[in-house]
């Protein structure tokens, strides 16, 4: 029973760590952006196309957030140190981008990663929001010698990643060119729990860069549809990214009031800056009502906007596993509190909706609000196909609506279990097989229930995972059908707790021992799987949960921690 014990309170404590949430405002964010200046880049961005992506996300920038930006090539320069953002930054980091060349040697980006973030090192604990943007077109290339690169690459991989990761930082990783290290960046970002883009052209680097920041910074928006949108009396000021169609129109502003804006006789309160390929048109005070542009529709544009009332997710992981639970928590807040008047909050409606990489017809799912926490919540199984997705969480109140997106990738089940039949037809083999890069396989732990055809139940603790997959052979004495269910909980290698819970599976014996029938039943069905006793099951558990509050500190110091969740932030579902 002590080993059994042993399994239930871990899965348990696993379980319970799992429904911890994070919720992260603009003014715990903290973004630095790392530029490859290497010569490599006159092929790969002949026009410089770095310049006005990177002013993009230093104009999007949330007001107190902290911000810095980074060129490395052989040496690593300080464009604009990190700071909290406000207008004087954002004026001063639009100067630095100029600075963006393609002169230098080598590709020295350990040098880079060290530098950027080494006021982290002196900084009081771990802050909520951590986040690097890196983009390379090439390989670590620190000096003539190789030996010299593949060391630094290691220590990169190393004690590198292990610094950045008990920082909680996640590393957005942007690859441009075929000749980069993808490797290298999709390593970093998938264990940091970041995203990972690759780019063939250049010209694509705004709106990669604007889907790093969205990662980064969860702004705040409104829907713009068919190219509409509303603003309600609680917005302050609003940002209008428009990205220029084939038609290259002007693009031209139409208020609730009927007038029409354009760049050259825009009011006082609207500043108005045209980049290549896009525009960039903040608005002080705007007008409350429906707003119209006239540019070609694209599904990049947006309206991100400064508000005292604001739509707030819990963190979502970048990167998810088939038949994994994905917990989305949302709650409305009011200058930085959160509301909960009942009366108002009902009225809303908000919904889940999913969409493909491909831009297909998106799925919509509801999401519940939970009157006992005046918020918005949903689980939902992954059982959507592996590929990359779109979320895009909406909220409607009717006089006002917000919206946040956030980018997905879905993973194949990083376990996969099978039975057999053994050669001497009274046992079988259970195996399961873990996925390195997607888990930690010294983390993972677990069990199996077997239901004996009897109606009996043993549970087996399996072997160490360590080469990736454990065998359990199982004496199987009686003839019928043994049903098979594993439980098995870690963590990802971003150091996300899991928790895996199989289909189950069944193994029929017919070599065994038969099971007699009194002679008064007569039962001709088919042999169906025995269910699990869960009573005993049960029992233990019970008792493994008095035990919890005590281990669980040590336990969650264990399993380790990404990031510090402040107490009035974490909410037990």
């Amino acid at each position: 029973m002590d080993y059994l014990n042993r399994t239930v309170v871990r899965a348990a404590i696993g379980l319970l760590i799992s429904t911890a949430t994070i919720t992260v405002s603009a003014t715990d964010v903290d973004v630095r952006i790392l530029i490859d200046v290497s010569g490599s880049m006159k092929a790969n961005d002949p026009h410089n196309l770095r310049i006005p992506a990177v002013r993009l996300v230093a104009e999007l920038m949330p007001q107190g957030a902290t911000a810095g930006i980074w060129a490395f090539s052989e040496q690593v320069e300080e464009l604009i140190p990190a700071a909290t953002v406000d207008h004087e930054w954002k004026a001063a980091a639009t100067e630095a981008t100029l600075k963006i060349h393609s002169r230098g040697q080598f590709t020295d980006i350990e040098a880079v990663l060290s530098t950027a973030t080494r006021d982290w090192d002196l900084a009081d604990g771990v802050a909520d929001s951590r986040h690097v943007i890196l983009l390379t077109d090439g390989m670590v290339d620190v000096s003539k010698q190789a030996a010299d690169s593949a060391a630094s690459r290691k220590r990169i991989l190393g004690p590198g990643l292990a610094r950045l990761k008990s920082y909680g930082a996640q590393l957005h990783t942007i690859s441009l060119s075929a000749n980069s290290d993808r490797e290298l960046m999709t390593t970093l970002a998938q264990s940091t729990d970041g995203w990972a883009e690759e780019v063939e052209d250049s010209t694509a680097l705004q709106r990669v860069f604007l889907h790093m920041f969205e990662q980064a910074a969860s702004p705040d928006s409104v829907p713009l549809v068919d190219n509409r949108f509303e603003v309600d009396k609680s917005i302050s000021e609003m940002t209008l990214l428009v990205f220029r169609g084939q038609s290259n129109e002007p693009l031209q502003l139409v208020s609730p009031s009927g007038v029409v804006i354009e760049e050259q006789s825009r009011p006082s309160n609207i500043n108005w800056r045209a980049e290549s390929g896009y525009d960039l048109v903040s608005v002080a005070n705007p007008e409350t009502g429906a707003w119209q542009i006239n540019t070609d529709p694209d599904p990049d544009n947006r309206v991100l906007i400064v508000t005292d009332l604001k739509l707030e997710l819990d963190a979502l992981p970048t990167a998810v596993l088939t038949d994994e639970l994905l917990s989305i928590g949302a709650r409305i807040t009011e200058r930085g509190e959160q509301l909960v008047r009942q009366d108002f909050l009902e009225l809303l409606k908000s919904e889940l909706h999913l969409t493909g990489a491909q831009g297909q017809q998106a799925n919509v799912y509801p999401i519940d609000f939970d009157t006992a926490q005046a918020r918005f919540f949903t689980e939902r199984l992954i059982d959507w196909p592996s590929g990359e997705y779109e979320l895009l969480i909406k909220v409607d109140g009717g006089t006002f609506q917000r919206e946040q997106r956030a980018k997905m990738r879905i993973h194949g089940a990083p376990l996969t279990f099978t039975s057999t039949l053994a050669d001497d037809g009274q046992s079988f083999n259970f195996v399961a097989r873990a996925e390195q890069g997607l888990v930690e396989l010294g983390s993972l732990v677990g069990f199996v229930l077997v239901a004996r055809p009897d109606g009996s139940t043993d549970i087996f603790d399996l072997p160490d995972f360590s080469n990736g997959e454990v065998n359990l052979s199982v004496t199987a004495p009686l003839n019928g059908v043994y049903r098979i269910e594993p439980r098995v909980i870690g963590r990802s290698t971003s150091g996300r707790v899991l928790n895996f819970k199989s289909t189950a599976l069944s193994t029929e014996i017919t070599a065994g021992i038969s099971i007699e029938t009194p002679a008064e039943v007569v039962d001709t069905a088919e042999p169906a799987p025995a269910p699990i006793n869960w009573v005993q099951s049960g029992t233990v558990v019970l008792i493994g949960n008095v035990v919890i509050a005590a281990i669980l500190g040590s336990v969650w110091l264990l399993l380790g921690r990404r990031r510090r969740i402040p107490s009035n932030q974490v909410v037990l579902q």
